[in-house]
């Protein structure tokens, strides 16, 4: 491929990604501004005065420091102004990924975008759907496949979470959606135990999706479930032949560990995709986006802008038990293609090296002294 070639090919997919991004922000801000009513300057001062009680006790991700419950952490996480916190921080950047992620799912795996693109109806089931930030990137994607193909997708969605209170922000934020605006019957909230699976309609909404989404569910819900692998067992129990169980999580040491598990086999399901460690950043026109959007409006803008996640995607497969092994096997083959270390470090690579770091030290991109002083260290390195 020509080097042209391959800065429009970036470029390119720097816009697709970008139209997606700033679709997320639209949305977003807009059911933000119905729910809080930002012309009101008194709302507006109350979810800022809100942000400030909720960071000594809150990360960045509105993830609370303290497990354990007392009257101001229920105080705080019961508000209103949480959800909008939560929605305005986290909406953005986990349907960036989520999107990304499941895009390359549907990429990596032709088949099943064929299968999906062929339904006359899809089914989505969100697991601890909070402001439904997933739904609504799992619903870019297949609408963006859709146009495509020049295709008409019927698409239903029913969101699950243990605490009812977040119905009305995931309801506002579904109904930001075009296809929705005046089709709110094809929306349905259900308010259940999400470690216990014995609500009849909770196992109905699993039974008829087509993709069940899981995203945050272990760092939000772990210390209720008996075990990852068990509650994902239970799901694919439920799952219909052919539908996807897509997760995505934080990438730390407890969801890491709580998914391990999972790499055992599961009967049923089959692996179609994996990223065990991923910097997910928004692009930096979006970041800019965000920032004029909300500063206009709002006067400060704290929302992240990037996250290390892990995702996965199985598939549920008619055979009791899959192997998995085909799956790691050509995926470390890939990587170790991607990432050859004779192909990194041959003396081609180093060439090219110098050649670009001789020519930026001649242009003066940093400082002399302290470029003098790191070029005279490899010469003497190089003696």
């Amino acid at each position: 491929m020509e080097i042209s070639q391959q800065f429009l090919t970036f470029n390119e997919k720097n816009e697709e990604i970008f139209r997606a991004e700033s679709s997320f922000c639209d949305i977003y801000f807009e059911a933000l501004s119905r729910i809080l009513n930002i012309k009101d300057l008194n709302n507006v001062r109350n979810l800022r005065s809100y942000i400030d009680l909720l960071r000594p006790e809150a990360n960045a991700f509105c993830e609370f420091f303290k497990k354990e419950e007392n009257d101001v952490l229920n105080l705080l996480a019961d508000s209103l102004y949480y959800r909008l916190t939560y929605l305005y921080r986290n909406s953005q950047l986990l349907s960036s990924a989520v999107w990304h992620h499941f895009r390359n799912t549907l990429e990596d795996n032709e088949v099943v975008l064929q299968k999906l693109m062929k339904k006359s109806l899809i089914n989505i089931c969100s697991l601890g759907c909070g402001p439904a930030s997933d739904i609504v990137a799992i619903i870019n994607v297949l609408e963006s496949e859709a146009r495509l193909k020049d295709i008409t997708l019927d698409i239903r969605v029913t969101a699950v979470d243990v605490d009812d209170s977040w119905k009305n922000t995931c309801l506002a934020v579904l109904h930001c959606l075009e296809r929705f605006r005046y089709s709110t019957w094809k929306i349905n909230f259900i308010q259940t135990d999400l470690s216990q699976f014995h609500s009849v309609e909770f196992l109905e909404a699993i039974q008829k999706a087509d993709i069940v989404t899981m995203v945050k569910f272990s760092s939000e819900f772990m210390q209720k479930i008996l075990s990852f692998k068990d509650t994902v067992q239970e799901i694919a129990n439920v799952m219909k032949p052919g539908s996807l169980l897509f997760f995505l999580d934080r990438h730390n040491k407890d969801v890491i560990r709580s998914t391990r598990s999972s790499d055992q086999q599961l009967q049923g399901l089959q692996v179609i995709y994996e990223e065990l460690c991923d910097l997910h950043t928004l692009e930096s026109a979006t970041v800019e986006l965000n920032y004029q959007l909300y500063d206009s409006h709002f006067g400060f803008h704290v929302s992240n802008t990037c996250l290390k996640v892990l995702a996965r995607t199985w598939v549920k497969s008619n055979s009791s038990l899959f192997k998995n092994e085909l799956f790691f096997k050509t995926k470390f083959m890939k990587k170790k293609e991607k990432y050859d270390a004779f192909q990194f470090f041959s003396s081609d690579s180093f060439e090219k090296w110098e050649s670009s770091f001789s020519r930026k030290y001649d242009q003066g991109w940093m400082d002399k002294r302290r470029h003098r002083r790191i070029y005279h260290k490899f010469e003497k390195h190089d003696d």
